[in-house]
């Protein structure tokens, strides 16, 4: 059975309709708005909520049951890559397809932002926090805007549901005020709970419970010891007609660890407090006294589930930075007694790294074109005259080349240029960097050599080629550069990053790792049915050389089993693993190794 009838055997109807929604059977609008109306019922579905307490056991089943079947949903989408389908067809001009299917497709990807893990993919997609997403608004596609106003409507929409800040055609088209709201929305934010503290004692002392202050001064001083180097409120920050406590607490603290009586005695007999009754002048009767106090003393379910004073405090403070005109997604921990304020860009007098800019600058009586322009003319003087040395083939073609690490014949550095010759094969040269000299020229059987890697632990060295009906080779530089062993379709190889005791190599959808000394296969991971079908699909190892990234799908080599599926958002670039362990790189994005995030 071939790969295609064995791909064909396994799709699912979500598989079908992503690709009747996008056009890969037929381009007809009806059928595509079809397919994506199908999809939208899938994932646009509301969930219901528990409104009443008689059936809360049956409506709580249910809901956790169209919650459950709704992430399904979800990870089936994500998985047959339905998100860059659907901005596929949301970004598809020619041929012209008709703005309702945009409009659908912009409605299924709502659908989808509903869940947290695919909107923190959408709000990384350089298609939207570019902007491209709101310049589509300005372009209808045909005459008739009937249609092209329902995609707008689902545009901001779908921004709305991404970066949870509304967004029209006239407000900050640039996306630039969106992006700050989502920073000061993900940025982290830590306080001094000392400061919070002595806040309410300051608040508690205000309002006379000094029996409260003097048992929460000593809690503080068991367990928090403030320390005396916080600043004292001032009364044009908190009104207030009494001296604050803050002195003759942070003096108790430093003095002893245990609270001193004496210290508040005195500070009583400085700022006497009279202990007036609590009455309330707006009851008319003991009902309404009573029902008031209830509602003070025991507030409603409702508030104690969901406020809490460091919410307040958090919130607070992320009001505060979303006002900064840069704010940082990363920042110190907050000053309850000052106003925050992240700091403001590079000062506009820093030369500009242009170098016709700095020129012009120093014309105006500018000195180098700014600050740090002579430390950026030094480092342009350096990169076009620095020593270098460059090999030039005006006859034959160059192809590939890589630095030698291991070599019987001394130390000196030398590079293997791959180049193509008139007889249709190729040819591999090993070139002195010191001298300049080409030292060996050896043929090679492969049509054109693409890739050429060598060991770092021995004198081996792979060449190949990546082309469709590629191969590759397993060389020596031992002696006259023997080769060891020809690998018939594999079209890439390469070496383990930890050890070069096995190589990993491509061949069609699957990644076959090979033991260096045999050339014999050791085992074969197969990506037909899961794969995201990348033309240049290269399978590596990680640095430990325990994964295998292929196709898009990670491989654990211990136990044989998948650990995740990357999401898909371009059609060529597999990804390769990041040297400090913690991510993957494809293409313009960058994901997490911990927790698979974007």
């Amino acid at each position: 059975m071939s790969n295609r009838e064995e791909g064909d055997k396994h799709l699912t109807g979500l598989h079908v309709l992503l690709e009747a929604s996008y056009g890969q059977f037929t381009s007809f609008p009806d059928i595509q708005s079809s397919a994506l109306n199908s999809i939208i019922n899938c994932v646009s579905i509301n969930s219901l909520k528990v409104d009443t307490q008689n059936s809360f056991i049956q409506q709580r089943t249910t809901y956790r049951s169209i919650d459950e079947w709704l992430n399904k949903m979800y990870k089936n989408v994500q998985f047959k890559n339905g998100i860059v389908i659907l901005f596929n067809i949301v970004f598809v001009k020619k041929p012209l397809v008709q703005d309702s299917v945009r409009a659908l497709a912009c409605r299924a990807l709502c659908g989808l932002a509903r869940s947290e893990y695919v909107k923190d993919i959408m709000s990384k997609l350089p298609l939207v926090v570019s902007g491209k997403l709101l310049d589509l608004v300005k372009q209808p596609l045909i005459q008739d805007k009937a249609h092209h106003a329902i995609f707008c409507k689902y545009v901001y929409e779908l921004i709305r549901l991404i970066f949870g800040a509304s967004a029209s055609i006239h407000y900050e088209s640039s996306l630039f005020g969106i992006n700050k709201s989502e920073i000061a929305e993900k940025t982290k934010i830590s306080y001094h709970e000392e400061q919070l503290l002595q806040l309410i004692l300051n608040h508690l002392h205000k309002k006379g419970f000094n029996d409260t202050v003097a048992v929460l001064q000593k809690e503080m001083s068991k367990k928090c010891q403030i320390s005396c180097n916080i600043p004292v409120v001032n009364s044009t920050t908190f009104p207030c007609k009494k001296i604050p406590i803050v002195s003759s607490a942070c003096r108790s603290f430093g003095n002893s660890k245990v609270f001193r009586s004496t210290s508040f005695d005195s500070f009583s007999r400085i700022t006497p407090i009279p202990s007036i009754p609590v009455t309330l002048a707006a009851a008319s009767n003991k009902m309404e006294v009573s029902t008031m106090r209830q509602n003070i003393f025991n507030p409603s379910k409702e508030f104690q589930t969901y406020t809490s004073l460091d919410s307040i405090v958090t919130e607070y403070l992320r009001k505060q930075h979303a006002m900064c005109k840069n704010p940082m997604l990363a920042c110190p921990p907050f000053d309850l007694y000052a106003i925050h304020k992240c700091p403001e860009p590079k000062n506009t007098r820093n030369a500009d790294g242009n170098f016709l800019v700095r020129f012009q600058k120093q014309q105006m009586s500018y000195q180098n074109g700014g600050y740090g322009g002579a430390a950026l003319d030094k480092k342009l003087i350096y990169s076009r005259y620095r020593p270098i040395r460059s090999f030039r083939a005006e006859i034959i073609g160059f192809t590939a080349c890589s630095f030698m690490n291991c070599l019987d014949n001394g130390p000196q550095p030398r590079i293997m240029v791959g180049t193509r010759e008139f007889i249709g094969l190729s040819k591999l040269r090993l070139y002195n960097i010191n001298t300049g000299k080409q030292e060996l020229s050896k043929d090679s059987q492969l049509r054109t050599i693409t890739n050429i890697e060598s060991s770092k632990h021995n004198s081996l060295f792979i060449t190949s080629n990546c082309g469709r009906m590629g191969s590759s080779e397993l060389w020596n530089t031992k002696g006259n550069f023997q080769k060891l062993f020809h690998f018939t379709g594999v079209r890439h190889i390469e070496f383990g990053k930890r050890m070069s005791s096995r190589m990993v190599g491509t061949k069609q959808n699957a990644a076959i790792v090979f033991d260096t000394v045999t050339c014999e296969e050791v085992d074969t991971y197969n990506t037909v049915n899961v794969g995201n079908g990348y033309v240049g699909n290269r399978a590596t190892f990680d640095y430990s050389d325990e994964l295998i990234l292929s196709d898009g799908v990670l491989w654990d080599i211990r136990s044989r089993n998948i650990i995740h599926k990357l999401d898909k958002f371009n059609s060529s670039f597999n990804g390769l693993f990041h040297p400090n362990g913690r991510e993957i790189v494809c293409n313009t994005e960058i994901v997490s190794f911990l927790s698979f995030r974007l």
